[in-house]
């Protein structure tokens, strides 16, 4: 513990430990756990910009939805 607060002390290693922990504990996560991840992180993004896109061609008026798809029509 005395070892690790020395560490700590000297200039410029304190800012990175946080940093430094993460990054190993990414080394330790098997392939897989990250692949999974990686496919969560893209389905996400492409639902939340999906919905994004969907908003913005389908505004909400009160309570009634406006497609510009039947407007154009």
């Amino acid at each position: 513990m005395r070892s690790l607060y020395k560490h700590s002390r000297e200039p410029g290693r304190g800012q990175f430990q946080g940093l430094k922990q993460m990054w190993n504990y990414s080394k330790h996560v098997s392939q897989k756990t990250k692949a999974r991840g990686k496919v969560f992180g893209l389905l996400f993004a492409a639902a939340f910009i999906g919905s994004m896109i969907h908003s913005l061609l389908t505004p909400q008026i009160g309570l009634v939805k406006v497609s510009l798809f039947h407007l154009m029509q």
